[in-house]
């Protein structure tokens, strides 16, 4: 009976799960859009599946760019968070938690959850010459943001949900019929970047200055390990950058 009811559970939940993925527009980057426009506010849903993805845009940041006229302008934008890469304060784990996390790093992978408790609260809203910064929860401009993660037994699932007033993305004219939107992953600061792409570079240097010319092939056979350049491309293969349009044009 209880093998009966989990198949059951099993089947409900890939049927749902394969609904979901139906209502959304299109996928791009390993991640599943889709925009709604109900007179007022637009709201704006991203999905993703793939670990290495949802760790990209928590970490990384992203800003969403939104142009009236159906192209690529960067005039209206909303950038989160303002200092990528940096948790809140108070976040920062004890000793013994980073050494453990450390530890298990390799075989768990990042911890999705503990990123979206601890990711800062404060955004950037820009419009034209106009920029400020606001806080998630509370603010004046009615733009408000939110994650849904569930590490269900068919694969982890991250969903994200942006809502902004139509006035915040055209205050000259609310007809959206040609609006586009963009995600793009922010760049991180040099000094963010320098723990996973320099480590294997200071080690090799390391060898090489107290053993002289000798030390210093080694050092060079570090820099060259094939470990450290697949640590530089994976900071750039996972970044997200694509523009979709809030009415998408069908195929006849």
């Amino acid at each position: 009976m209880k093998i009966k009811l989990a198949i059951l559970y099993f089947l409900i939940c890939t049927i749902s799960r394969a609904q979901d993925k139906e209502t959304f527009t299109g996928s791009e980057d390993n991640v599943e859009y889709k925009a709604i426009f109900d007179g007022k506010d637009v709201y704006v849903t991203l999905r993703i599946e793939f670990k290495e993805t949802m760790q990209s845009m928590l970490h990384r940041g992203y800003t969403i760019y939104f142009d009236v006229k159906g192209k690529k302008k960067k005039n209206v934008s909303i950038h989160y968070p303002l200092n990528a890469g940096r948790s809140e304060k108070g976040s920062k784990p004890e000793r013994g938690e980073r050494r453990e996390k450390d530890e298990n790093s390799e075989q768990k992978g990042p911890d999705i959850a503990k990123m979206i408790e601890n990711a800062p609260k404060k955004a950037n809203y820009t419009y034209f010459d106009s920029s400020r910064d606001f806080n998630l929860d509370i603010n004046d401009l009615g733009i408000t943001m939110s994650y849904n993660y569930e590490d269900a037994n068919e694969g982890p699932i991250l969903v994200y949900h942006l809502k902004i007033p139509a006035s915040k993305i055209s205050e000259d004219n609310i007809d959206l019929t040609k609006l586009s939107i963009g995600i793009v992953s922010n760049k991180l600061a040099q000094n963010q970047q320098q723990p996973s792409v320099s480590m294997g570079g200071r080690q090799g240097g390391g060898q090489g200055r107290p053993s002289g010319g000798r030390g210093g092939g080694r050092g060079g056979a570090g820099r060259g390990n094939s470990g450290v350049p697949a640590q530089r491309t994976a900071t750039t293969e996972n970044t997200i950058d694509f523009w979709f349009k809030l009415y998408p044009k069908k195929n006849k």
